[in-house]
């Protein structure tokens, strides 16, 4: 085999494992869901109280925060507090749980519309007064 083409097998599984290591590095990125309970929280990580389908019992999670992390109906992770149920979207980063998204479910109060809208007034009408068709 002539240096050209030995160049060219090299190159070939040069790049043949440089696509298997970037594969597997998307791979470990994706992204998963998650939604429970927060049972505790710090500027650094959260714990949630989930329910596994599997198991059917609930179990505590932990999630670091990234920092860059996006909050949904909070300000401020400050504004995520125990007890709050909440929707995460988490990916894998060498073996730990890292919250990239945080969805603070809204209490019902927060999400209604607001009460005492003025109605339009009824009117009486006859049977006499309605207009024909």
């Amino acid at each position: 085999m002539s240096r050209v083409g030995v160049a060219v097998v090299v190159a070939v599984v040069g790049v043949l494992g440089v696509a298997s290591v970037i594969s597997r590095a998307e791979a470990a990125q994706e992204t998963e869901y998650a939604y429970g309970t927060i049972t505790s929280i710090a500027p650094d990580h959260l714990v949630v109280r989930e329910y596994n389908y599997e198991t059917g019992i609930d179990e505590d999670l932990t999630y670091a925060v990234d920092p860059k992390i996006e909050l949904i109906n909070a300000k401020a992770l400050s504004d995520i507090a125990v007890g709050n149920e909440v929707s995460i979207d988490y990916v894998a980063r060498e073996g730990i749980n890292v919250a990239v998204a945080i969805e603070r479910e809204l209490p019902e109060a927060e999400t209604a519309e607001p009460s005492g809208t003025p109605e339009a007034p009824a009117t009486a009408t006859s049977p006499t007064e309605r207009t024909p068709y």
